[in-house]
């Protein structure tokens, strides 16, 4: 039996994730120590211990992004929003309607997806197991992690091809530090959404701005919308009420959106709820959540490029845009 090679690199945790140099045979890597190798006489070709997958199917750190990022920058989607407000069970029914074929925009179609173990153990909460009730996905843990866990899923697009769509999975601790300190220690993975998502889906529960803190939820969701404006560069985004099958008196959905449109007067508002009836294939009435994916998966880069206003810096005089593209670090 092969004995496990450590690797001098401290990022690189090849037995869970793959080479961090790419090495498909880890013997290869100039870091991994020199020790004996496992390689068969007859065919000189590495054992299975050697030969493994860049990914796992959990969600993707920092380190799995080069995976899909080597040809075209993925589009990343950053869901922000208190704890328990909804962003898991979001993302859960999205993938649930994809497993089951709906389409998004303009035929837009699941293609695929490198952390389908990411996928599945938000997924399996709400999939009806008689006689158990339906549940929700658990909370997402507060840990000590520096970086958001993220979802990715492979769209297949009639017009733009196959694209690389990453899902941030956020705990909502990280944001609520963030609201009141953007230099907090455990908002690092706040900042990082801030930084790198192309569009933003701001989260508001209808059900703890309806409940017995109902004043202070509606504070916290009022700076967090101005933290993020503050810090997000003007790039899109969106409210997104969820639990709407809660009752919310007029004043408060007009004092939200009102305090929405002050930071952000083109986003556009949605409302989902967990559909209520399940239809042949499993699912009820998803048309609102579509809406909400349509609008977020909407490509803003051209081949890994982000599409930005010229701002009056056109190169060589000329009024193209193409001309003045930016490009993007995940810094």
């Amino acid at each position: 039996m092969t004995a496990q090679k450590p690797c001098r690199r401290a990022d690189c945790d090849y037995l869970d994730f793959g080479c961090h140099m790419g090495h498909a045979n880890v013997a290869d890597c100039e870091f991994v120590r020199a020790l004996a190798l496992d390689v068969n006489d007859s065919t000189g070709q590495p054992s299975d211990v050697e030969m493994r997958f860049p990914w796992t199917g959990r969600p993707f750190g920092l380190n799995d992004l080069r995976v899909i990022s080597a040809c075209r920058r993925p589009h990343v989607i950053g869901m922000v929003g208190a704890e328990n407000a909804g962003k898991t069970t979001m993302l859960a029914l999205l993938f649930l309607m994809l497993l089951r074929g709906q389409r998004l925009r303009d035929g837009t179609g699941f293609a695929g997806s490198y952390t389908l173990e990411g996928w599945e153990s938000i997924s399996r909460w709400m999939q009806l197991r008689p006689p158990l009730p339906m549940q929700f996905p658990p909370h997402t843990p507060n840990t000590a992690q520096r970086q958001p866990g993220m979802l990715h899923l492979a769209v297949s697009e009639p017009s733009n091809g196959r694209r690389h769509i990453l899902l941030t999975d956020a705990p909502g601790e990280w944001f609520t530090a963030w609201t009141f300190d953007e230099g907090a220690e455990n908002a690092e993975g706040a900042r990082w959404i801030s930084r790198h998502a192309d569009r933003f889906l701001l989260i508001a529960d209808s059900c703890a701005l309806t409940g017995q803190k109902a004043g202070a939820s509606r504070n916290a969701l009022n700076f967090l919308a101005r933290r993020l404006a503050a810090t997000n560069g003007g790039r899109e985004t969106a409210l997104v009420w969820t639990k709407a099958d809660v009752a919310r008196p007029e004043k408060l959905v007009v004092e939200v959106e009102s305090m929405f449109r002050q930071h952000f007067a083109e986003g556009p508002i949605f409302s989902v709820q967990v559909p209520p009836k399940v239809t042949g294939n499993g699912l009820g009435d998803m048309t609102d959540l579509i809406a909400v994916y349509d609008w977020a998966i909407e490509a803003t880069t051209i081949g890994g490029v982000r599409l930005v206003e010229a701002r009056g810096r056109h190169r060589v005089g000329s009024d193209d845009p193409f001309l003045s593209y930016e490009g993007h670090r995940y810094d």
